[in-house]
């Protein structure tokens, strides 16, 4: 297990910081963290009638050293289609 921490960046640049992680197998675990989290901010600011598309996680190990960047437009394009009957 390793502890990764998700701090989000505002699209002005503002950056919040996760001050505890979350311990995860790997980064693959990681980063499915990151596009269920973006999925439900997104989700949350569009009842909220707010726009954050724009913004990001920055996710790091616990090293300090960066692991990569997911922003949260991918959480939409990456959501299973579902075909409407």
């Amino acid at each position: 297990m390793s502890r990764y921490f998700f701090h989000m960046r505002e699209s002005g640049g503002r950056l919040h910081p996760d001050d505890y992680g979350v311990d995860l197998p790997d980064a693959e675990a990681a980063f499915e963290e990151a596009l269920l989290g973006a999925r439900g901010l997104m989700n949350d600011a569009a009842l909220a009638g707010e726009d954050v598309s724009g913004q990001c996680f920055e996710v790091m190990e616990a090293d300090g050293g960066a692991a990569f960047t997911v922003p949260f437009l991918l959480a939409v394009e990456d959501e299973p289609r579902r075909s409407v009957h």
